[in-house]
């Protein structure tokens, strides 16, 4: 079995919820590309939503609120380079204060969205 290196585009929703657990409005998002080694396409995406749903994490912020990182889509899968490690994060960018409407329409101009 041959195994191959590829970068997955993974997009994080981060949603902000007060200490009395009530949902602030604003949300931001955060774009990851991650490495893999797999067999094909499908086994990269499968393995790369290993090392995203482990990503995921909540924590309280200065203001004493909770920040949720949900993994919400995964965008785009390449074959790469062999001599980078598995896991390795090759690129992150984000979207602050954005809507769940704004973030598909951006989805759906740069990429013609795959969501999770």
């Amino acid at each position: 079995m041959i195994l191959n290196r590829f970068a997955v585009k993974l997009i994080y929703k981060i949603s902000y919820v007060t200490k009395e657990n009530l949902p602030l409005d604003n949300l931001s998002w955060e774009e990851r590309i991650i490495l893999v080694k797999a067999t094909d396409f499908e086994d990269a995406y499968k393995k790369a939503e290993k090392y995203a749903l482990a990503y995921e994490k909540d924590y309280e912020n200065t203001e004493g609120n909770i920040v949720k990182f949900t993994l919400a889509y995964m965008i785009d899968c390449c074959k790469v380079d062999d001599r980078i490690k598995n896991g390795v994060e090759v690129y992150s960018s984000g979207f602050f204060d954005a809507t769940e409407e704004d973030i598909e329409k951006i989805l759906d101009v740069m990429y013609g969205e795959k969501e999770i």
